[in-house]
């Protein structure tokens, strides 16, 4: 309680009332919203992919979103007069924070300025709900899983496994001896080039010369 009062009493030595009750209003939009949910769970997306860089840029966009959705949940019924006095809210609190106190305090309808400008465009021409395409957000979530699913690998050929023979099934084949001084065994239909048939695993094979005649 120490800390809220003293973080309602910073707010409140900064704005108005009329101020401090858009801000008010605004962050109760934000909870009814569960934002705080949906803005963890990006934090979790970003922990889990830190080196996907259009993430950070994911979290941002959402971020903005999130903003937009409740600077319209929050004028939808507003008057006209109403509307520019939260739109003068936006700009009255980004003037007043001092760095030192953006800080110490932040609540989410304080942004930087190239971002509130994009806010109070939005309200202002009422495009909020004709612009945001839902679908394409959906699609900018579901990105990073959908990345985990491409691996890329370098090509390879797969080796050709040798075939293993037993000294009994080498004993069935025979041994081709050509006019060039090459050898080859001849096993299951298969020609195996050898270089030394006087070797004792060959000394029951049969050779032949490629005359035909045996030795």
């Amino acid at each position: 309680s120490g800390f809220l009062s003293s973080l309602f009493s910073s707010i409140s030595s900064l704005t108005s009332f009329l101020d401090l009750s858009n801000i008010l209003l605004h962050e109760s939009w934000h909870i009814k919203n569960h934002d705080i949910w949906i803005k963890q769970f990006i934090n979790i997306l970003v922990i889990l992919y830190w080196w996907f860089i259009p993430i950070y840029r994911l979290q941002q966009n959402i971020d903005l979103f999130l903003e937009m959705r409740v600077d319209n949940q929050v004028t939808q019924n507003f008057s006209e007069q109403d509307t520019l006095n939260y739109m003068k809210t936006l700009v009255s609190i980004q003037e007043k924070l001092t760095q030192e106190e953006k800080q110490a305090i932040y609540f989410s309808i304080n942004d930087n300025s190239k971002i509130l400008s994009y806010r109070i465009n939005y309200i202002m021409n009422g495009m909020f709900k004709k612009n945001t395409n839902t679908f394409l957000l959906i699609i900018l979530i579901f990105i990073p899983f959908l990345s985990n699913l491409i691996i890329l690998e370098s090509h390879f050929d797969i080796p050709k496994e040798e075939g293993i023979y037993e000294q009994t099934d080498i004993n069935k084949g025979y041994i081709v001896e050509y006019s060039d001084g090459s050898y080859e065994l001849i096993l299951d239909g298969q020609c195996i080039k050898i270089q030394n048939p006087n070797d004792d695993v060959f000394k029951d094979v049969p050779i032949i010369k490629e005359s035909g005649e045996n030795k």
